[in-house]
């Protein structure tokens, strides 16, 4: 219902967020941009979309200029609006960590997922912290560990920090998953949305309910709670700046990360191969970021001094 939505959007961001709440609706892929300016907007956002649409919320507060900005970079000479629903550059705070894990079911036809929803939330459940909510998406369930408060983003040095928190976590919850031969959505990036409790998963036929199974946006936490739980990353070899642009770089990564989640990493020709597309792609933090942390979904081959070489 409208009502749910709104609720579980307001225990994550609170009453006067200090970003954009984005919504995302499929198909036509239409982004709603809701302000605090506009106390009403995520109310009218859902009561056009969910009767049709699958509604999906943007994991962070994003910037609605510097969003537009990257658009314009990554489309040039498109006319009209911007018709984005942000990016992982243009993010200003997010509440919490996620993860998104789909299982096996005729809307995924990958076959290293969880077999069931129990299984799926038996690996939830591994994690030493409990989530602040969860939730079922139809085909696979969804997570949130909420901080105590937004973690606001005062430069684009944190907001890269973040980013690689973000990147640690969801590679801790993917190393108990390769134990059984799972692979966790790479849903790290700040431009990711999830499904939104309250609206229904109309990817196949029959329309499925997303529904909370656990409610407790009172369970919080501090960043110092998570850190003893976390895989460390390997910071990155120094390099030479790259020329794309911002927008062509988060572009090529969001690409190369929604590639990756088809893709194992025991292969060590297909792992040495991303590793040079990932470099190419962008030679910084980032690309490499996304590359480690994919290459510890296989534990048993993965050597932190082999990828930082």
């Amino acid at each position: 219902s409208i009502q749910t939505s709104c609720d579980f959007l307001h225990a994550i961001f609170g009453e006067q967020p200090p970003g954009a709440v984005v919504l995302f609706a499929i198909p036509g892929e239409r982004s709603f941009w809701c302000t605090r300016g506009e106390p009403r907007a995520i109310q009218r956002a859902l009561t056009i979309s969910i009767p049709s649409h699958n509604v999906y919320f943007g994991v962070s507060l994003q910037n609605r200029a510097a969003a537009d900005v990257l658009w314009r970079e990554a489309n040039p000479g498109a006319k009209g609006e911007p018709t984005t629903r942000g990016y992982s550059n243009s993010a200003m705070a997010f509440p919490g960590f996620w993860v998104d894990i789909d299982i096996q079911s005729p809307a995924h036809a990958s076959l290293n997922l969880a077999p069931t929803k129990e299984d799926a939330r038996r690996l939830i459940e591994r994690f030493p912290l409990p989530p602040s909510l969860l939730w079922d998406t139809g085909y696979g369930l969804q997570a949130m560990w909420l901080f105590r408060e937004l973690w606001v983003f005062d430069s684009d040095t944190e907001r890269d920090e973040a980013k690689i928190m973000v990147k640690r976590f969801l590679a801790s919850l993917n190393v108990p998953a390769s134990e059984y031969g799972w692979k966790i959505d790479p849903t790290t990036d700040f431009a990711r949305v999830l499904r939104l409790p309250g609206t229904y998963n109309r990817k196949l036929t029959t329309p499925l309910p997303v529904t909370l199974l656990l409610n407790h946006p009172e369970t919080r936490y501090n960043l110092s709670d998570f850190t003893p739980h976390l895989v460390e990353m390997i910071a990155p070899r120094p390099v030479i700046a790259s020329v794309k642009t911002s927008a062509a770089i988060t572009r090529d990564l969001h690409r190369a990360t929604e590639a990756l989640h088809f893709l194992p990493a025991d292969s060590y020709d297909d792992w040495i191969r991303m590793g040079m597309a990932l470099h190419a792609a962008d030679p910084g933090a980032e690309g490499f970021g996304v590359w480690a942390s994919w290459s510890q979904i296989c534990p048993a081959k993965f050597d932190a001094d082999v990828t930082q070489y």
